[in-house]
């Protein structure tokens, strides 16, 4: 008797989930991916830490760029554990 093995739900990060999106990212749509306070994120990109661009006086993410610091070490140091932005891409 054989075992059959279900398939394994494919794990896909913050970053591979936001990188193909061809629209930038408000902070409350980021902040809400991210399970963070806006004022968090609003507070990185102050400090300069987190790439955004003022667009018509607001603040946008470009997903890109995004994905890009979220794969860096300096989001690492940061406090962004990637390891706890995952979800089934299933």
């Amino acid at each position: 008797m054989s075992k059959i093995n279900a398939p394994q739900p494919v794990l896909c990060s913050i970053a591979d989930t936001i990188e193909p999106y061809e629209r930038m990212f408000t902070i409350k749509e980021f902040s809400q991916l991210m399970a963070e306070s806006p004022k968090t994120i609003d507070a990185r990109v102050k400090h300069g830490s987190q790439p955004a661009t003022l667009v018509g006086g607001a603040i946008r993410s470009d997903p890109y760029d995004t994905a890009q610091w979220l794969r860096s070490p300096s989001a690492k140091r940061d406090q962004i554990q990637l390891s706890f932005f995952r979800k089934s891409c299933n």
